[in-house]
């Protein structure tokens, strides 16, 4: 499987007077845990813990890139040869 990308669960838990989040896998391996005094603390810093692990991800965009920036504007978009 490795020409799949990985899949991510969030689990948020109440457990006393706090709330635990994890981020594991579909397998069940915990990624990242946390407690926080609030469930939308707790969401919070669960979907915040996913979003940097994706964004320090070894792949990268499949987008074609231009090394010196001149094929594409500020937006992304490329630039129109008129």
């Amino acid at each position: 499987m490795p020409d799949q990308f990985p899949v991510f669960e969030r689990l948020l838990k109440k457990r006393g007077r706090v709330w635990r989040w994890c981020l594991c896998t579909t397998e069940g391996k915990v990624v990242m845990h946390g407690t926080e005094s609030s469930r939308t603390a707790a969401k919070y810093k669960a979907d915040r813990a996913l979003f940097l692990m994706l964004l320090c991800a070894p792949y990268q965009s499949t987008r074609p890139s231009d090394r010196d920036g001149s094929g594409y504007n500020r937006s992304g978009r490329s630039r129109s040869t008129n």
